[in-house]
């Protein structure tokens, strides 16, 4: 049988809402697939923030860097709680 695990965070900031998702199925011992997924919208009835508008490529470029530092966290602290 396959084990599921999911962790959500939500947060509004400067007229966006954020989602970061985890999922974590064991794979087998000792094995588990983490599936992360993440969004931004602008909240209900705002428009996204100007500075997000014009700097939409370099703001994907520092959501890309900090989700594969949070990937790399969660990997450190399973990997301890096996150790």
């Amino acid at each position: 049988m396959t084990t599921e695990k999911r962790y959500v965070a939500e947060a509004d900031n400067s007229g966006m809402h954020y989602v970061s998702e985890f999922r974590l199925t064991e794979r087998g011992p000792g094995r588990t697939a983490v599936r992360m997924t993440f969004s931004a919208q602008p909240q209900e009835g705002e428009k996204p923030p100007l500075l997000a508008r014009l700097l939409g490529g370099l703001g994907a470029r520092a959501v890309a860097k900090a989700i594969a530092k949070d990937l790399a966290d969660v990997a450190a602290s399973v990997e301890r709680r096996t150790a």
